[in-house]
């Protein structure tokens, strides 16, 4: 049977002896992570947390994430079984959906989506067709800032990164 926090357990127990895996090979399962090197310091933190606490927090954390984006329709969608499995993987999609959200008024929380899930940062075109070129400025400003600075302190991280994306 599928464990509670399925998808957070990639978030958990790093440092790892290769991030993603061996170049070339598909791999699947729990522990994969194929979110951004820029996450990996945060992960660090989580670790010291022992599973069981950990888990509980994440799955607090996008629940009251949940109940927020919906508000009052919180109890009633909670019987749409979607909503109940991914609080239940505990995966990151209710944070993405959170960060689409908050980034059509502050753009550099597209940062968060460009680096875990990047298909949904298609999102972005929604500055460009409108023109709004100083949100979309900010939002990969604020991308590029971050991917900077991780880069400097795990370079083969990235290079790694961007092999498993293809």
């Amino acid at each position: 049977p599928e464990m509670i926090g399925y998808d957070a357990h990639a978030y958990w127990g790093y440092p790892r002896a290769e991030l993603y895996g061996e170049p070339g090979v598909s791999v699947a399962g729990i522990d994969l992570y194929r979110y951004s090197p820029a996450f990996v310091p945060l992960m660090t933190l989580f670790t010291l947390l022992p599973w069981p606490v950990f888990v509980g927090c994440w799955i607090a954390l996008l629940f009251v994430v949940y109940v927020w984006l919906v508000g009052p329709w919180w109890l009633p969608l909670l019987a749409f079984a979607p909503f109940l499995i991914e609080l239940r993987m505990a995966n990151v999609h209710l944070l993405l959906a959170a960060a689409i959200v908050l980034g059509f008024r502050w753009p550099a929380a597209w940062s968060f989506v460009l680096l875990t899930k990047v298909t949904p940062g298609i999102g972005l075109l929604w500055f460009a067709v409108r023109r709004e070129w100083r949100s979309l400025g900010i939002a990969l400003g604020a991308t590029v800032a971050i991917v900077a600075a991780s880069f400097v302190l795990a370079p083969t991280h990235w290079i790694d990164w961007f092999v498993s994306l293809l």
